[in-house]
């Protein structure tokens, strides 16, 4: 009879989090828009490096080219520089948008947008001490958004700083109440530190939110952190509220797997949320 192991993590939390489909953390969702000025060549859409922020409509060569020229005489317009650096994410083109995103942050030291951005970009490429130092600049200087304050949060996270990654997750929640894509990184926080029951509680109060009940994300993390306090039977009643049967039965032989392993609780804390994933 399997008998799941004292909560002492030795399964990543990149794993756990996403063993068969279940995403963890949900990084920044900016909803950026174009200004009246710079080029108008692309609109709000899914990003593929990360959730939910803008992506270039058309991402071709010339269309980056137009944006490189703007930005190159506005460097500290904060649309040009993160409407070029997207066009640059779009083409996989991570170091180049980096740097422009590093020059726009010298030459607009106080935007909350342009920090913001680069601290994204930073954490989409693993640099999480850096990414760090950026977003706490970024939440100190003016009126930093919900997305900036849960963005904080995930890198906090993934450098195992997990008080503070609460923290700012609070002040998310501050200036979005109720927000579930905060409550959900809120709860996987508490998960990869050791605490599913606590997880457990935070995703329960997410699903009863209005935008919650159909979000199948929180039903998916919440299926993980009962398995990892041993209640198979009750992740399986949740995930059949979202998966056909044989998903089910995937998902559940996944999770199992994951958190038999000898180093459960040790790996949710290396791994943590992938920007990528």
């Amino acid at each position: 009879m399997f008998v799941l192991r004292p909560v002492r993590v030795l399964a990543s939390a990149r794993q756990l989090a996403c063993a068969a489909g279940i995403c963890g953390f949900s990084l920044l969702t900016a909803c950026q828009t174009t200004s009246d000025d710079g080029p108008k060549f692309f609109d709000q859409a899914a990003d593929p490096v990360t959730t939910g922020t803008v992506n270039p409509q058309d991402p071709t060569i010339e269309n980056t080219q137009k944006w490189a020229k703007y930005w190159q005489a506005h460097p500290e317009d904060s649309n040009a520089a993160t409407s070029y650096a997207a066009h640059l994410r779009a083409l996989d083109k991570h170091e180049e948008a980096l740097g422009v995103l590093r020059k726009s942050a010298m030459s607009a030291p106080e935007d909350t947008e342009i920090l913001a951005a680069y601290g994204k970009q930073l954490a989409v490429m693993r640099q999480f001490p850096e990414a760090n130092k950026v977003l706490f600049k970024a939440t100190a200087t003016g009126k930093p958004s919900w997305e900036t304050f849960s963005l904080h949060g995930t890198v906090l996270d993934q450098l195992g700083k997990h008080k503070e990654a609460r923290t700012q997750y609070q002040s998310a929640l501050s200036a979005s109440p109720g927000n579930v894509t905060v409550m959900n990184n809120l709860a996987m926080s508490h998960a990869i530190s050791g605490d599913p029951k606590k997880a457990e509680d935070v995703l329960l109060e997410a699903i009863a939110k209005p935008g919650g009940q159909g979000n199948t994300q929180l039903r998916h993390n919440l299926a993980l952190v009962l398995a990892l306090q041993g209640e198979f039977e009750r992740a399986r009643k949740v995930l059949t509220k979202v998966l056909p049967p044989h998903q089910v039965d995937a998902n559940m032989s996944y999770i199992r797997k994951m958190i038999s392993q000898n180093n459960t609780w040790q790996q949710i804390k290396s791994a943590q949320p992938d920007p990528k994933g």
